[in-house]
């Protein structure tokens, strides 16, 4: 451990060389002196010294150590809602897209099958690390990480789903684009295809898993940016206001 932190050492040598002069200071009061034994008194301002520059060296390491793992707790907690935002965001970004009623974002089977287009530009979500978990135990705030760890889970199943989704939404396109007759009227692409209803069936079984996540994951990121923001405003003195767009369901800003 590095003793050296903003010149404590030297204070420390100071109130050292401080003490070992008031110390033969009242010994001269007293009738006495050190000034004799040239060892001894060296001995006691080399003690003096070494025992205030080590205490107050202590002091500033401890403060130091203290001010560095509370700034790491900081950087933790915003990677934490940075995270947490940008799942919000694109969990409902995902919900709108696949509940809007606009046409030309479907792929109609028939008269009576619609399958939802994938989302497009939709990134990977980023999960939580095991650090930036560890923290809310550190805290002692056992139900955030309880919410945070579950969707954690949730993420890695979304990411999956979005793939296996376009993937199997994909094989379906194909097999209509691949058909007789095929026609095109602006954004509206017509064809005489023979569609494996098993095909249909996987993206559907698909779909039902997503809207699942997308209901189960909605009040848990609400309740854990709620608590999250309340722990960086009583531990790091920042309050975050989030402002919501009430015509558009899940638009947030801080």
């Amino acid at each position: 451990m590095k003793f050296l932190f903003n010149g404590l050492v030297a204070i420390g040598l100071f109130w050292g060389f401080v003490a070992a002069i008031s110390l033969e200071f009242y010994l001269d009061l007293a009738g006495s002196s050190l000034e004799p034994k040239g060892e001894l008194v060296a001995a006691v301002l080399g003690a003096a010294i070494a025992l205030s520059g080590t205490g107050m060296s202590l002091y500033g390491a401890e403060q130091f150590e203290a001010e560095r793992e509370l700034r790491r707790q900081e950087a933790l907690a915003y990677s934490l809602l940075i995270k947490l935002l940008e799942f919000g965001d694109l969990a409902e970004k995902l919900r709108r897209h696949l509940l809007d009623g606009d046409p030309g974002k479907s792929l109609y089977v028939g008269s009576d099958v619609a399958l939802r287009k994938p989302m497009e530009g939709s990134a990977e979500l980023q999960g939580f690390s095991n650090e930036e978990l560890s923290l809310l135990l550190i805290w002692k705030n056992r139900s955030l990480f309880n919410d945070l760890n579950d969707l954690k889970g949730l993420a890695r199943s979304l990411t999956f789903m979005m793939s296996r989704y376009e993937r199997d939404f994909s094989k379906v396109l194909n097999s209509a684009l691949e058909g007789d007759e095929v026609r095109t009227k602006g954004r509206i692409i017509s064809s005489m295809a023979t569609i494996n209803r098993t095909d249909i069936m996987y993206v559907n079984s698909v779909r039902a898993h997503l809207d699942r996540n997308l209901h189960d994951c909605r009040p848990i990121i609400e309740r854990a940016r709620g608590e999250l923001l309340s722990e960086i405003s009583k531990r790091f003195g920042l309050a975050i206001k989030m402002e919501f767009d009430s015509s558009r369901p899940g638009s947030q800003s801080a």
